[in-house]
């Protein structure tokens, strides 16, 4: 079978076009990834703490803190909290204050989720992204509504330091 004129003419255009597509797809692919960008997080050094909170009897509330290196700044990321208290007693708020060389002290509150009841102790946790800048020291403030029995309360702490002058 013999092909007509127009077969043979079809298949360079084809041809044509095919390479056509490809040019412009690796062309798109290389606008959608700039040469020169720099990541920032290959310079900063990864932060994560851990605080274990007591709140013995007696008392509201309980405190935590970390020295920040001088010569750098704490850029908090994420906040999970996990811990228990006397049945009927409630976490009232989880505050981080830093002193935040752009504005001053600045602070973060948590919203607190009651997880389970088990052996007379009420489980409560929190897990929220923030972002919190902090210099020299970072501090942790637990407090609760009453103060009959002994709270604990773990907090773990991710973000990265930053170089600054």
């Amino acid at each position: 079978m013999i092909a007509s004129i127009k077969q043979k003419k079809t298949i360079p255009v084809f041809l044509v076009a095919l390479v056509l597509a490809c040019f412009a797809i690796s062309r798109s692919v290389q606008a959608a990834q700039p040469p020169n960008v720099q990541n920032v997080n290959e310079f900063n050094t990864p932060f994560q703490r851990e605080f274990f909170i007591e709140i013995p009897p007696g008392l509201n509330f309980g405190a935590a803190d970390v020295a920040i290196p001088l010569d750098k700044t704490l850029v908090v990321e994420f906040v999970s909290v996990s811990g228990n208290f006397p049945a009927g007693e409630h976490p009232i708020e989880l505050l981080f204050f830093a002193n935040n060389p752009f504005a001053g002290r600045a602070t973060a509150h948590l919203l607190w989720n009651f997880q389970a009841s088990a052996n007379d102790r009420d489980v409560f946790v929190a897990s929220q992204q923030i972002r919190l800048y902090g210099k020299d020291e970072l501090d942790v403030f637990l407090g609760r509504d009453v103060s009959a029995g002994r709270g604990v309360m773990n907090v773990h702490v991710s973000g990265y330091l930053v170089n600054t002058p």
